[in-house]
């Protein structure tokens, strides 16, 4: 409680990443997966309550909508990540004065969605479209590029040989 209080006071940034927790809840049996996400789950809902300010972010342990969906199990709305994932993150990054919002004047990179993610946050994974630098791809399965060296469950690396 003393480190979310601090958080809190100090206006510290926190990186989400709560699917890797999973992840590696996951390598244990399913009473240590349970106990691991349980007490993360715990801790981003006390973040959330005190108000400190948070990234989303995964590590690439999973897809993006999948981290929303632990966030607003935590207890953040749809509305909330939306304004996390693109205004606060462009604050975050220093470049407020140019991305992060759809307004005149500011560069727009925009992702189309087939869905209304304030409904259903899942339905961010849903890309119809999108459109960079003024260039609208619609034609989003050819611009797809396999990466190979990533395992089908990004969160178990164990199958990976140490170089």
């Amino acid at each position: 409680r003393d480190l979310v209080a601090l958080l809190a006071k100090r206006h510290i940034i926190v990186q989400s990443s709560f699917c890797v927790y999973e992840a590696i809840g996951r390598r244990g049996d399913s009473a240590t997966s349970a106990g691991v996400t349980n007490k993360f789950k715990a801790f981003g809902r006390q973040l959330h309550a005190a108000g400190v300010p948070i990234v989303v972010g995964t590590d690439n342990a999973c897809p993006i909508a999948h981290e929303f969906e632990i966030l607003r199990d935590i207890g953040y709305s749809n509305g909330e990540l939306l304004h996390i994932a693109t205004v606060d993150a462009a604050r975050v990054m220093g470049r407020d004065a140019d991305v992060g919002v759809i307004a005149s004047g500011m560069k727009a990179d925009i992702l189309v969605c087939d869905g209304d993610p304030l409904s259903a946050i899942a339905d961010v994974a849903r890309l119809s479209s999108v459109m960079k630098a003024g260039v609208l791809y619609d034609d989003l399965a050819r611009l797809r590029m396999p990466l190979p060296f990533l395992p089908a469950d990004r969160g178990d690396f164990r199958h990976l040989k140490k170089r």
